[in-house]
């Protein structure tokens, strides 16, 4: 089965930290980063529900991580 899901954050910042990693591919899984006007967008696309939890965790994680650190400031 394929799955795909996209997130949307309004933060110009996101591009800049995810620059690294803009594509990911594996065996089931993928994720590419898109800036879409003032969108930027992680679009990934998988070959099982585990797969696709797994980078929607890895990515949420991320933006976690990026959420507490702007609370430091």
């Amino acid at each position: 089965m394929k799955l795909e899901a996209t997130i949307i954050a309004y933060d110009d910042a996101l591009e800049q930290v995810f620059s690294a990693e803009t594509e990911i591919n594996n065996d089931r899984a993928s994720w590419e980063l898109r800036k879409v006007g003032d969108q930027t967008q992680f679009h990934i696309t998988a070959t099982d529900s585990t797969a696709l939890r797994a980078v929607l965790n890895s990515i949420t994680r991320s933006l976690t991580v990026i959420e507490k650190m702007r609370e430091i400031r």
